[in-house]
Order: C-alpha cells, then structure tokens, then sequence
C-alpha cells in the first residue's frame, strides 16, 4: 500500500511538473502617471515611463511612436485634424479597415469622455494587433493608434496583465483628449 501511495506522488509530481505554464508579464511595471507631449494637439498625455519620439508633423496630422520596453511593446498614435466635411469619410474609412482587421475581436470598448469624444478600443487575441483605438468628436478631430506586444508569438507567456495595464493608459489618454472645439 505504501508503495502504492509513493508511485501515485511520483506520477502526479511528474505530471505537474510537465505541464506547460505561461509565464505572465507582470500588470503595473509602468504606474499611472502621465505626461502631456509637447508640441501633440488635444493635449495628448502618455505614460511618463514609456518612450517615444515624433515622427512626421503636419498642419493637419502629427505623428508619434512609443514604446514599453519592460513588455516589448510598441505602438504608433496619429492625431488628425480635418474639415467636418473631409473628417466623416476619412474616419468611416479608417474604422472599416479597423472591423476588417478585427475577425476575431474578443473585446470592443466604446465610450464617451466628458470632453465629448467618443471612442472605440480593440482588444484583439494573442497574436494579432493587440490594442487598436480610435478617437473622435465628430467634427474636427480624431485619434488613432495601436500598441503590439512582441510576447504574444510566443503562447507560453500571458499578456493579459501587461494588456490590462496599457489598456487603461489608453483609455486615459482617450478621457484627457481636449479638442480645440471643446472649452
């Protein structure tokens, strides 16, 4: 019986021991605080702990790229500024190729800021572009972006935790967006 006892420990022991675990990217490397970017329109406020650098500035767009080098991720922003008549063709144009990029969305978070903006996130599965967003108040203005974590090629790690933490950066930046229509 004892011997029994003794093989059914070592067999489960084994057992744990090669399953495959995911290893998780820890949620709060980056703490929530933020800093506007100089020279961005609508006040636009990053997480003062990731990187990033602008890269084209226009009369009617600018540009940024950004990173989180603790979660390998690295995204893109461009913050646009159209005619009402030039910015509803512009932007239906650029959410349909959001839904097309989203066959298999596993959340989609649409809300309003107090500022009037209303905003989509995507937050798509491991392995495709993991947060997408788009930002506008309908008449002058709209933001876009995405953010891709290199970990989640690789199915041993869990991203959920370093998703949840970006994914409340940029709802932060969506609630603090301040177009120039809006006092």
């Amino acid at each position: 019986m004892k011997n029994l006892l003794i093989t059914i420990i070592s067999i489960a022991a084994v057992m744990i021991s090669c399953t495959e675990s995911k290893t998780k990217l820890p949620g709060n490397l980056y703490p929530a605080e933020y800093t506007a970017i100089e020279g961005m329109p609508y006040g636009i406020q990053l997480n003062s702990h990731a990187t990033w650098e602008r890269t084209d500035s226009y009369p009617d767009y600018s540009c940024l790229n950004f990173k989180y080098p603790e979660y390998g991720a690295d995204g893109f922003l461009t913050a646009v500024t159209l005619d009402s008549a030039r910015l509803l063709n512009t932007m239906n144009r650029y959410f349909a190729v959001m839904e097309m990029r989203a066959d298999t969305i596993c959340d989609i978070i649409e809300n309003d800021s107090p500022a009037g903006i209303h905003s989509w996130i995507f937050v798509h599965p491991a392995g495709k572009e993991q947060l997408q967003w788009m930002a506008t108040d309908s008449a002058t203005m709209y933001v876009t972006g995405r953010v891709k974590l290199q970990a989640a090629a690789d199915s041993t790690i869990d991203i959920t935790p370093a998703i949840e933490n970006i994914r409340a950066d940029i709802t932060h930046l969506i609630n603090n967006l301040k177009p120039d229509n809006v006092k």
